[in-house]
């Protein structure tokens, strides 16, 4: 079944397409309408996520036009991925994708969309393909964002092929390591970027649901397992946290909750993380690791 595309406004704010020549087609980003008074914001990009407005802060969020679907499936494996050795079928550029962000969108929306804004710093979100992104984004162009949230991450792509890469860009430290954070937090520079980390507690190990047969739940179960979407983000957190090479790691599980749902709990945390550089107040936090905390 399809369904035509109908044109919705958002109150406060505005939809602009745009590409470049290393991006071919049009881009949807959704922004804050202008015009603004010559004040200063932090700017926070989201990339497969929703928008949103606030007094403080303008977030940017980016997607593609369609006319027939909810998710441009093709469009985010070939812009959110990077090519390795072993990359088969259509090619994939992130880096790309990337350069499209930093040296054509970002100016545009200085320059055009916000011209009497300064901005103080820029963080980047992204959930899922978007999670792989942006912690490609992290290893790759760690000073284009001053923190980076990558929510359900798809780390399993490629043969983990990303996690792996975190190592070889960053270092595989010291997993015993004090040098940089205790327990009473990080003494890492300040210019170093964040990363948060999270996933649901039900990507992994996924609960009965009331309407499912046992081999529906078996086979959704098996496939879950196969993602091992809990191993790979402990795993991220610990080559991240031991390289030394971030101000503050912090890897959240969020209990009951799937890989859709994380979306919206991750990016809410994420903007109060990014706001006040601390996480989630009234969080109860389970423990604190050497270059990081898990919540």
């Amino acid at each position: 079944m399809s369904r035509k595309e109908t044109p919705r406004k958002f109150r406060g704010a505005a939809r602009f397409f745009l590409g470049s020549a290393a991006t071919p087609g049009q881009g949807k980003a959704f922004t804050p309408l202008p015009p603004f008074p010559a004040t200063v914001f932090p700017n926070i990009a989201l990339w497969n996520a929703t928008r949103g407005v606030s007094n403080t802060d303008v977030v940017v969020s980016i997607g593609y036009p369609l006319t027939d679907a909810v998710y441009d499936m093709l469009n985010q494996f070939i812009d959110y991925n990077t090519p390795f050795p072993e990359s088969q079928g259509p090619p994939l550029d992130a880096d790309a994708f990337l350069d499209f962000i930093d040296h054509a969108l970002r100016p545009w929306l200085h320059s055009v969309v916000f011209s009497k804004v300064d901005f103080t710093r820029d963080a980047m979100f992204g959930h899922s393909f978007g999670g792989l992104l942006t912690t490609y984004a992290l290893i790759s162009r760690p000073h284009m964002f001053d923190a980076y949230f990558a929510a359900s991450t798809t780390l399993e792509l490629q043969n983990n092929a990303v996690l792996d890469d975190v190592l070889v860009r960053l270092g595989a430290g010291d997993l015993t390591s004090t040098a940089y954070c205790t327990s009473t937090g990080c003494n890492a520079p300040s210019t170093l970027p964040a990363l948060i980390i999270a996933h649901g507690s039900t990507e992994h190990f996924p609960a009965h649901r009331r309407a499912e047969n046992e081999i529906a739940f078996q086979t959704r179960e098996n496939y879950s397992r196969i993602l091992g979407m809990t191993g790979y983000c402990h795993d991220l957190f610990d080559h991240v946290k031991a390289s030394g090479r971030v101000r503050d790691v912090i890897l959240k599980e969020y209990a009951g909750q799937d890989h859709a749902a994380v979306a919206a709990s991750a990016i809410m945390d994420g903007i109060d993380y990014f706001l006040d550089w601390q996480m989630g107040r009234g969080a109860r936090e389970k423990g604190v690791g050497i270059n990081g905390r898990t919540i």
